[in-house]
């Protein structure tokens, strides 16, 4: 198990790694050499720079995920971890969104929440509270899922696959409308409101599972302290040549 700092350089450089990935894939769509299924060149590169900012959000807590761990990657600690988690990926991913207007080029709308990004403070904090809200969605939802295929049966984790699909869609449905509007006070305001909340509910649930897991190795010492004692070989003068 690495240390709390160890466990905290690995997601910022899991978050650094979303925005190396994401860079060149905004430029390869300026520069018109992605294409669709159907070999038609994709040409709007603001819906394509809003639909990444949802699956920056959506990389990270997958690129977290360590199943050989016994907390699955996610650290048990007192004070809840997840939120940090959060909260270093989101600052990392808020500093890069500054160079987007530059990444799109030419293919920017003037006066949205994109292009507006590195001027316009408004615009900055709706786009940083929509990653920010989604990426504790997200991060909550593959929790649970992984805390209810542990904990109950597996059937339980696939039925939770279908709010996590859904929060696919909305997140990226919800990043191509904020991103392709004008920015608003409204909109900022309510994107923060719904990042508070969706910290809350991370912050409850990661509570919730330390105290489950704690609960877990107590049941277990109690169960280790009532087996009989059994002396080992030495003990009964047993020497091996």
């Amino acid at each position: 198990m690495p240390s709390w700092r160890g466990d905290i350089l690995r997601a910022l450089g899991c978050a650094v790694f979303c925005v190396v990935l994401v860079w060149p894939l905004i430029l390869l769509v300026r520069w018109r050499l992605l294409h669709y299924d159907n070999l038609e060149i994709i040409e709007d590169t603001d819906i394509w720079a809003a639909i990444l900012a949802s699956l920056i959000s959506l990389m990270l807590p997958f690129l977290l995920l360590a199943p050989k761990r016994p907390d699955l990657g996610f650290r048990y600690s007192s004070v809840p971890f997840l939120p940090q988690i959060v909260v270093v990926g989101g600052a990392v991913h808020t500093v890069s969104m500054l160079v987007w207007p530059w990444l799109v080029g030419a293919d920017l709308v003037p006066g949205t929440v994109l292009a507006e990004l590195a001027s316009d403070p408004v615009a900055l904090v709706t786009a940083a509270a929509l990653v920010f809200t989604w990426s504790c969605v997200f991060l909550l939802l593959l929790v649970v899922i992984l805390l209810a295929s542990e904990r109950m049966k597996w059937i339980t984790g696939v039925i939770l696959l279908i709010p996590f699909l859904g929060a696919i869609f909305g997140a990226g449905l919800t990043a191509v409308r904020t991103f392709d509007n004008p920015p608003s006070i409204t909109a900022c305001l309510v994107w923060v409101l719904l990042g508070i909340v969706a910290l809350v509910l991370l912050t409850g649930m990661d509570l919730l599972r330390t105290h489950l897991h704690r609960r877990a190795q107590r049941r277990e010492s109690r169960w280790q302290a009532a087996l009989p004692y059994r002396p080992s070989l030495e003990e009964l003068g047993w020497k091996p040549r």
